[in-house]
C-alpha cells in the first residue's frame, strides 16, 4: 500500500519542474545581460551621457 508520505516527493516533482521552466526565460535574460551584448554597454554609455549632461547643467 503506497502512502501519502510516499507520494509526496512524486506530486512535487511537477511543480518543481514547472517552476524550473518557468523561470529558463529570467535566467536567459539576466545571463544575457551579465554578458558583454552591446545593447546594455550602449544603454550604459547613454545614462553615463545622461549623467554628464545633468552635471554640466547643474553647475552651469
Amino acid at each position: 500500500m503506497i502512502t501519502l508520505k510516499n507520494m509526496a516527493p512524486f506530486k512535487l516533482l511537477p511543480i518543481v519542474f514547472r517552476s524550473l521552466i518557468l523561470s529558463l526565460p529570467m535566467i536567459v535574460v539576466i545571463s544575457l545581460h551579465l554578458e558583454d551584448n552591446p545593447l546594455v554597454e550602449r544603454k550604459q554609455r547613454n545614462y553615463q551621457y545622461q549623467d554628464l549632461v545633468l552635471y554640466k547643467e547643474a553647475s552651469m
